[in-house]
């Protein structure tokens, strides 16, 4: 077996869950179309993106406590190709956090494009901590679509500010997700 990790377009399964995480470098991406891949990997969209687990460093320590990933599925366009994925989806259980509008215009420049979800909700997927042990609290910003969720930003841990004080989202919903 060449690869000994198991792919989900564009994400390898050892780095679930921070590989989520990821970011837009600068401006805001373009979802592409026609579908490439679910909205929850890079592989969804055009543009610079980045990886919190590249930047980490010796003094950083990484606490994955929420989502418990239930599943990963993915079709392959051509199976076995690392490629384009004809459909794609993950079930997660965790912590989500209705965000209010005030809380959500906060995350403006978390998001991915520059659609706006009407109602958006934060998936709370760990938190980074130093040696000092300054805490910085990551997310999945998610829109909900019926009853699938899709990735509309995420709260890397490498920001200028955080958009929420510790005691804004202490009290979420445990729930079952499809994104």
């Amino acid at each position: 077996q060449l690869f000994p990790d198991k792919y989900y377009a564009g994400l390898w399964e050892t780095d679930f869950p921070l590989s989520l995480l990821w970011a837009k470098v600068r401006d805001h991406v373009t979802r592409v179309s026609p579908y490439r891949a679910p909205t929850w990997s890079w592989a969804s969209v055009d543009g610079a993106i980045t990886f919190p687990i590249t930047k980490m460093t010796k003094s950083e320590i990484w606490h994955p406590d929420d989502p418990r990933i239930l599943s990963v599925n993915v079709i392959e366009h051509i199976k076995g190709s690392l490629g384009s994925v004809t459909e794609g989806y993950m079930e997660v259980e965790g912590i989500i956090h209705r965000l209010t509008s005030e809380q959500q215009s906060r995350c403006w420049e978390f998001m991915d494009t520059y659609m706006t979800p009407s109602i958006c909700y934060a998936l709370r997927i760990g938190a980074f901590s130093t040696l000092n042990a300054f805490s910085k609290e990551c997310y999945l910003l998610l829109d909900q679509w019926g009853s699938v969720y899709k990735r509309c930003g995420a709260i890397p841990p490498e920001r200028y500010h955080d958009p929420f004080q510790p005691s804004e989202l202490l009290h979420g919903t445990r729930q079952y997700l499809r994104i």
